[in-house]
């Protein structure tokens, strides 16, 4: 067991070099992970809290390894991309907008976050009926299954609205461990695109269990916490399934691409295009990433926009000063 063990890092270095080289947030990598996909339980106030580490949403928890033989390594950092997220709370606001979007708003006791849900009429093609006859909910009277005060449990996709503000502390936190720089941006503002909203109905169980079901829900957000920080944990980054692979497979994804144009020039530094800086820091956009649209190859008309969007917003934001200083001032 002992030889295994020890040939183990041996094959990952062969697959892709040394491992401190490749990111935790490498962009061949982060499918890789079955979590990525999953719908993992969070608390609302964890989902806003979560740093933006090169343009992808992470849950970061503190890894305390039990190796003796070097004190260095005696603490690291585990970055696990998300991508979707389950929460529970209680709905305080609900905004129906013309398009077929519902905005509402789940708020679990550490925080609220918005969740856009687009509702299906039972005479839609793509509806499908209740499995369990306690599944059927009916229409309130504003046309939808819930209500303000419901207490509701949303899957859904985590977006990112904004980038938020770089840490340069943070990044070299991070990036202590890894040879490959990251950059940590905090304060990101996201919302939860729903892809379903279930409704803890009170008829059909007691109130008392609808609370405990929240209680159990909080443990169950601790405990994801906790098998993030372990050592042999069954919940994996990409990172960690590449070296399950075998050689073979790792080199195959790791020959595939090349972590230079994503991993290590994130957007704000890379030289890849003309973008300019102002779309890089306030928007974390390049024109890389965009689509290519034949009627505006040269992204004129989309520069234009955006750099109408920033000036409304700057505008919006000096009025803002001056009516908080002029309260001040009274």
């Amino acid at each position: 067991m002992d030889k295994a063990a020890a040939s183990a890092p041996t094959k990952g270095n062969a697959a892709g070099g040394d491992d401190d080289s490749i990111s935790d947030v490498d962009y061949r990598l982060i499918g890789l992970s079955p979590q990525y996909w999953s719908y993992t339980r969070l608390s609302i106030g964890d989902l806003n809290s979560l740093p933006l580490i090169n343009g992808v949403d992470c849950f970061i928890t503190p890894r305390h390894r039990d190796d003796s033989e070097s004190e260095n390594n005696s603490h690291q950092w585990h970055i696990f991309p998300l991508s979707r997220v389950l929460l529970r709370g209680v709905v305080t606001a609900i905004d129906r907008r013309p398009n077929g979007c519902t905005l509402i708003v789940i708020d679990d006791g550490t925080g609220a976050v918005d969740c856009r849900c687009w509702e299906e009429s039972s005479n839609s093609a793509f509806h499908l009926p209740a499995l369990l006859p306690q599944h059927r909910t009916s229409m309130n009277g504003n046309g939808l299954r819930y209500d303000i005060g419901d207490s509701v449990e949303v899957m859904g996709k985590i977006k990112t609205l904004t980038a938020g503000d770089a840490s340069s502390a943070a990044g070299s936190t991070l990036s202590e461990n890894n040879t490959t720089p990251l950059e940590v941006r905090f304060g990101c503002i996201r919302e939860v695109h729903a892809t379903s909203v279930c409704v803890i109905d009170k008829s059909q169980s007691s109130t008392a269990n609808v609370w405990n079901g929240e209680a159990v829900h909080w443990l169950k957000c601790i405990n994801v916490e906790k098998e993030v920080s372990k050592e042999n944990s069954t919940m994996k980054n990409g990172k960690e399934v590449l070296s399950l692979l075998g050689d073979k497979v790792s080199s195959s994804i790791l020959r595939d691409g090349d972590s230079t144009t994503i991993g290590k020039k994130n957007v704000l530094v890379r030289q890849c295009c003309q973008t300019p800086q102002r779309f890089r820091r306030a928007l974390f956009y390049c024109h890389c990433e965009a689509t290519l649209e034949a009627l505006d190859s040269t992204f004129s008309f989309r520069d234009a926009v955006l750099n109408h969007l920033l000036d409304c917003e700057s505008q919006l934001q000096h009025i803002e000063s001056c009516v908080h200083q002029a309260a001040t001032e009274d």
